[in-house]
């Protein structure tokens, strides 16, 4: 029998995941135990040639096949459709008012100079729009990193959620004309199981100047606190126990 941990998302929707990566259909249910083993074996080869050719292409796609996949909603206008409960269960809308757009309007003005400060100030933006969310939907005492236990609970959110939620953001920023650096692009998942590590995903960016890719991971930590922001190649290598190491080093 195979038994398949998954760190940051319900397990119905590993397959789905797996699949969008790979644009094959997805057709296992983990429920059935000979198709669940037939497919892992096929999934397994494929998945050790992608790992060997690398996934960072991924991240150039639409943004909205993404929420399509995820069963998420696109930003529209000044509305953001907020994913929690894990796997974007539960979707609330939320709607930025004029003092909201003036907020992220000064972060993002403040990193104008450089595509690095562009950077920073959208990591302060992620906290900020967390922050704003958890008032209005109830995600204030979301907890960060592997949290199976609150898997369905509203509130509570896991890496697709929060890649959704991340990308979201970056697109009313790019909509509303705040990103000067950056493009948004589409969110990207990393781990086949057979690789050590557990599926994950990310919200990404690319810098317009260099056409490196940027991963804004904010499902490691707790609500409202600094995402990850790292080159995606490091991304798609790191692991969290490593990161968590390092935040425990820096204190």
């Amino acid at each position: 029998m195979l038994l398949i941990s998954v760190q940051c998302w319900r397990m119905q929707y590993a397959p789905a995941v797996l699949a969008d990566m790979l644009r094959v259909p997805a057709q296992v249910k983990f429920g059935d135990d000979l198709s669940m083993q037939f497919h892992f074996a096929k999934w397994s080869v494929i998945g050790a040639l992608m790992g060997l050719a690398g996934c960072v292409s991924l991240a150039g796609d639409d943004p909205g096949t993404w929420y399509q996949t995820m069963q998420g909603r696109l930003p529209s206008g000044d509305r953001l459709y907020i994913c929690h409960g894990f796997g974007c269960a539960y979707t609330d809308r939320v709607d930025f008012t004029r003092a909201d757009r003036r907020r992220l309007a000064r972060f993002l003005r403040a990193g104008r100079g450089s595509a690095k400060a562009e950077r920073a100030a959208l990591s302060k933006a992620v906290v900020w729009q967390e922050k704003r969310v958890g008032r209005a939907i109830g995600s204030s005492n979301d907890i960060g990193g592997l949290d199976l236990k609150n898997a369905g609970v509203r509130g509570q959110m896991d890496c697709i959620d929060e890649a959704t939620n991340t990308t979201s953001l970056l697109l009313y920023l790019e909509n509303n004309s705040l990103l000067r650096h950056h493009t948004v692009g589409r969110p990207v998942a990393r781990g086949f199981f057979i690789d050590g590590r557990y599926p994950h995903a990310s919200a990404v960016i690319t810098e317009k100047k260099s056409g490196l890719q940027w991963a804004i991971d904010s499902w490691r930590r707790d609500n409202a606190e600094a995402p990850d922001v790292m080159l995606l190649d490091r991304w798609f290598r790191v692991r969290s126990r490593d990161l968590d190491r390092l935040d425990m080093e820096n204190g």
